[in-house]
């Protein structure tokens, strides 16, 4: 699976068990004006439980979330989101396997 796919996958499956009465779209932004109602700690939390999916996932990927600015992932579309995180992924530790 490509990076991205794993990102957006990981992404997914986590708004599903974190939000699951919410139905979503990509251009839907994270916090409470965009319907997703993230604030700074759910989204520090978020992001920490994307990471956990990303080391679980075949090949693993590490995420570092602690780099990840959480006020601007609130402002940024579910979309967006996925390519912060695709920023943020160490692909010299992911090569190395």
């Amino acid at each position: 699976m490509s990076v991205m796919a794993a990102i957006d996958t990981a992404v997914r499956l986590q708004l599903a068990r974190d939000k699951p009465a919410v139905v979503w779209k990509y251009g839907d932004l994270m916090n409470a004006a965009g319907g997703l109602a993230f604030d700074q700690a759910s989204m520090g939390t978020f992001l920490q439980d994307v990471a956990a999916r990303l080391k679980l996932d075949t090949p693993s990927l590490s995420y570092d979330w602690n780099r990840s600015n959480t006020a601007e992932c609130l402002q940024s579309s579910v979309y967006v989101l996925i390519g912060r995180i695709a920023s943020d992924i160490d692909r010299a530790d992911n090569d190395k396997d």
